[in-house]
């Protein structure tokens, strides 16, 4: 099982990394030739396409990883049954822009919705074969499929900007994207289809299918309504820079959680029913992630100013104080966004599905809350105060009904993280009362905070002994698990 840990993490590590930077790389370019009123149009589209995929999904993707029993004959009736799916729901966008463009009063988002469609309907049809591939555990051509999708339509995403297609470059960009990795992935999974329409295979899933439908469902409107309220009482231009903030934030939840998750669920579900065995697994897995997450959660909010201005320009000055407070919160979204996938490799969607709704219903008070208050920095906040207390109760349920456990074990493995951050936090103190002053330009600034966070965290490892565990997780011998 380690071995395949090793091999999975390993890929989806070349994979989500090298996304990860050719984004950053895409972002900087876009970002000083397209505006944040045109990011905020179509962050406030974004929020319906997202619900849309969330339907064609319909939780299908971790019910076929899950379920093992499945034969070729049932694949091809269950991408047949998404097919129909995707095309029914994909013509239902288009027209559902008619909506969009009174609610946002204004009918560019008519065409907008319509062009769109077309990743709504790719998407939706990537979605068996893509999960035959994670199933099989090929995470090698998985992620290096998303890699090269990611570079080919940023790159066309760039000279279109260029060529002053403004809000457009977005819009394709996503179109491109969609297709391209539908075609690759439809290629190499090697997916027989034939033109059997049987309903039984569905059947097979349901019941799981069902639950982790209506996780993603709740927490859909739980994640999204920031962007919905934002762009309805504010301005598209206050959405766009909340959402080049919450966007950056993603890249390092992207960088730690995203590597893992993907290769949890396919590995531990071949051990459903030892508790032990995953709690021992996952218990470890959270002691590196926090170690790692919770310094570097410190190092984005002491370095707001310096990673927006160098990396998108001087227009995005009014994302600063959001991407700071909302930093505060990244170790606690890497940790968490790998709880999901505990809950369906143990066949626990149905606690899933409860934690979300009680996740959803902190998170959207929290947001309304914020957008009451009139700014995109109150609603960082009250969002970020919801984060916290949603960990709490989220792995409540996690460690008593799902790993048998209880809290204080789970929170005995963050002392030491803890402890770590409160150094990184004290050094970038003193850098920033003695030492910010003597580095005016912007980018040096950013390289040397960079240098000091490599510094301090390889000094906190060598303190507290982690550097170990850092190096066993590339370098045990698989014997031992």
């Amino acid at each position: 099982m380690y071995k395949k840990f090793q091999y999975g993490f390993l890929w989806s590590a070349v994979g989500q990394y090298g996304t990860i930077i050719s984004l950053i790389v895409i972002n900087m370019f876009l970002s000083r030739l397209l505006s944040p009123q045109e990011y905020g149009q179509v962050a406030m589209i974004t929020v319906f396409i997202t619900f849309f995929q969330l339907m064609t999904e319909a939780g299908l993707g971790p019910a076929i990883i899950q379920q093992k029993d499945l034969k070729q004959k049932d694949y091809a009736s269950l991408f047949n049954i998404s097919l129909i799916f995707s095309i029914s729901l994909a013509l239902l966008f288009g027209i559902f822009g008619f909506a969009i463009s009174y609610f946002y009063e204004d009918v560019s988002y008519i065409n907008f919705s319509w062009l769109l469609s077309i990743a709504v309907l790719f998407n939706g049809m990537q979605i068996v074969p893509n999960a035959i591939m994670l199933k099989e555990q090929l995470f090698k051509i998985v992620n290096l499929i998303k890699l090269a999708v990611t570079i080919i339509s940023g790159i066309v995403g760039v000279f279109l900007a260029f060529r002053g297609f403004g809000v457009y470059t977005l819009i394709i960009n996503s179109m491109l994207n969609a297709s391209l990795n539908f075609i690759l992935i439809m290629k190499f999974s090697k997916l027989k289809l034939s033109k059997s329409f049987d309903p039984r295979p569905l059947r097979k899933v349901w019941n799981f299918s069902k639950n982790q439908f209506g996780f993603n469902f709740i927490n859909y409107f739980s994640r999204n309504s920031d962007n919905l309220l934002i762009g309805k009482f504010m301005s598209s231009d206050a959405l766009g820079n909340y959402n080049k903030s919450y966007q950056l934030l993603m890249y390092p939840v992207t960088i730690f959680g995203g590597v893992i998750t993907p290769v949890l669920q396919p590995i531990l579900s071949n051990y459903q029913n030892d508790i032990t065995l995953i709690k021992e697994v996952y218990y470890k897995l959270i002691k590196i992630l926090a170690f790692i997450t919770i310094p570097f959660s410190v190092f984005l909010m002491s370095s707001a100013k310096q990673i927006i201005l160098v990396m998108f320009g001087d227009q995005w000055q009014n994302a600063i104080c959001s991407f700071s407070i909302l930093s505060a919160t990244v170790w606690i979204q890497v940790i968490s966004s790998t709880a999901g996938a505990i809950f369906q490799a143990r066949n626990k969607t149905k606690d899933l599905f409860l934690t979300g709704t009680l996740s959803a219903i902190i998170l959207v008070t929290s947001i309304v809350i914020g957008v009451k208050l009139g700014s995109i920095e109150t609603v960082s906040i009250c969002l970020s105060l919801a984060f916290f207390w949603n960990f709490i109760q989220s792995y409540w349920f996690l460690t008593h009904r799902v790993l048998k456990s209880d809290l204080l074990e789970f929170f005995k493995l963050f002392i030491t993280p803890i402890c770590s951050g409160i150094l990184m936090m004290l050094g970038f103190w003193f850098y920033g009362h003695f030492l910010d002053a003597f580095f005016p330009s912007m980018f040096i600034n950013l390289c040397v905070r960079v240098a000091l966070f490599a510094v301090v965290f390889i000094l906190i490892a060598l303190l507290f002994g982690e550097y170990k565990s850092l190096l066993k997780l590339l370098m045990k011998d698989e014997r031992k698990i």
